[in-house]
């Protein structure tokens, strides 16, 4: 959003117009997407003219987009549509939301090559194989910004901590009860950015009465 408008406080960008493209893993998880970015953009800037919203189809059942009052663009593909969904488009800007293949990344990479623009990827590496992302992390050809679960990652600029919409505080105590209530096999990569779930030893044995039961090694 703040790419779109020029205005990034953070990190300096090129002057709109631009061109974004948002690649999510299916069209139901970017619905959600969607509908949370129309939560935050500044309506006014936007070209209602042109763009349309509701709740059931996000910013276009087919081909959703967001166009802005000063030219800059924002579309939407999905990795369950495949890499050549997205073939033939030029952008500055690529948004990777959960984890793609490495097909799908390869042509999103693409994308950017002839604008010498960027590429942002924001994930936790589960439910998708992810060994060619940890290579790449590895090699260096991706800048990883690594932010387990901590106080320090749960807190504003200003030093104070993140309220959900319930009211609940994400003090430790909810910290420590999400280690709880996450199951040990993923908690490493969910709740610490680990790449790879621990396996915990589990078997099948004969159980008490002569059937296979599950047991723990």
């Amino acid at each position: 959003v703040w790419r779109c408008g020029g205005d990034h406080p953070f990190h300096p960008t090129r002057k709109p117009p631009i061109q974004v493209l948002v690649c999510c893993t299916t069209s139901k998880q970017s619905l959600a997407i969607q509908r949370k970015l129309h939560a935050v953009l500044p309506l006014n800037m936007i070209d209602w003219e042109r763009t349309r919203f509701d709740k059931k189809n996000g910013f276009g059942a087919n081909t959703p987009m967001v166009l802005w009052k000063n030219g800059s663009t924002i579309l939407f593909a999905t990795n369950e549509a495949g890499p050549s969904s997205v073939q033939g488009n030029s952008v500055d800007y690529v948004a990777i939301d959960e984890l793609c293949s490495a097909e799908m990344f390869a042509e999103l990479e693409r994308r950017i090559l002839m604008t010498g623009g960027e590429m942002g990827l924001s994930l936790t590496p589960v439910n998708a194989p992810a060994k060619w992302l940890e290579e790449m992390v590895a090699s260096g050809a991706i800048v990883e910004e690594h932010a387990p679960l901590t106080l320090l990652n749960v807190c504003y600029d200003d030093g104070s901590l993140r309220v959900l919409p319930d009211g609940t505080i994400c003090n430790q105590a909810w910290i420590d009860l999400q280690w709880k209530l996450t199951p040990a096999a993923v908690a490493d990569v969910r709740l610490n950015g680990a790449w790879e779930s621990k396996p915990l030893g589990a078997y099948f044995g004969p159980g008490s009465d002569g059937a296979l039961a599950l047991g723990a090694g």
